[in-house]
């Protein structure tokens, strides 16, 4: 079994003051402190001014400017135990194998330890887009009112729609410099869930590439040069 746990405290304490600056503006104003034990320096003020727009009955804006602090993520504090680190680092050895079977390089140990542990396609970006585009399609939705039938209609019919709008994005993202931009985020969420491998972890990633890919392909990676001998081994 994986063992996750470990002990942390933190602490957060809230005050905050409202007026009603119209019949559908609201400001806001509030000074938040919050403690955490497990991180260094973890005493942090943040004093926060919003604004709510009512703009329909059951759809509303809202804007503020401040200083937020997030607690720490489940990703990074399970990421502080010893066993899901390791995953981590498998997760950063398989886009590292990735990168380099799509550069054309010869799939050795050197030559895929060079890239970095984050790709723009990962599955854990996909995710995010999925997130981000449901947030901004149903905000959508709601601003024509719709009653309670169509509210779940909508998201049954709409997630496949939005699942691979996301997926487009993703390969668009990737394929189009100027889209680059659209992939950060994800990548960004991957300093969370990817590590850097150690050799033998990489070897891991080369021998589940050499496995998943067909036959001419497997040939090819051949032809370019030197293999990983330990990961070719685990293969046949």
């Amino acid at each position: 079994a994986v063992d996750t746990s470990f002990t942390a405290f933190r602490n957060a304490t809230y005050a905050e003051a409202s007026i009603r600056a119209s019949d559908r503006i609201r400001v806001t104003g509030g000074l938040r402190a919050d403690y955490y034990d497990f991180v260094e320096d973890g005493f942090r003020l943040s004093p926060r001014l919003g604004a709510t727009w009512q703009v329909a009955t059951s759809t509303s804006l809202r804007g503020s400017l401040g200083r937020y602090v997030q607690p720490p993520s489940y990703i990074w504090l399970i990421g502080r135990s010893e066993e899901i680190r390791r995953v981590f680092q498998y997760h950063g050895a398989e886009h590292k194998s990735i990168y380099a079977y799509e550069a054309g390089d010869p799939m050795t140990v050197d030559n895929v330890q060079v890239y970095q542990t984050m790709h723009p396609r990962c599955g854990t970006s996909f995710l995010l887009l999925v997130v981000l585009l449901s947030v901004l399609v149903f905000t959508l939705v709601g601003v024509f009112e719709p009653n309670a039938f169509w509210l779940v209609a909508s998201r049954i019919i709409l997630i496949p729609v939005i699942a691979g709008l996301s997926y487009e994005v993703l390969k668009l993202s990737d394929a189009k410099p100027w889209l680059h931009f659209l992939a950060r985020p994800g990548i960004e969420l991957q300093r969370l869930t990817t590590k850097e491998p150690d050799d033998g972890q990489v070897e891991v990633a080369i021998a589940s590439l050499l496995a998943a890919i067909p036959g001419d392909a497997r040939d090819e990676v051949f032809d370019r040069g030197p293999i990983c001998e330990v990961a070719w081994g685990a293969v046949q």
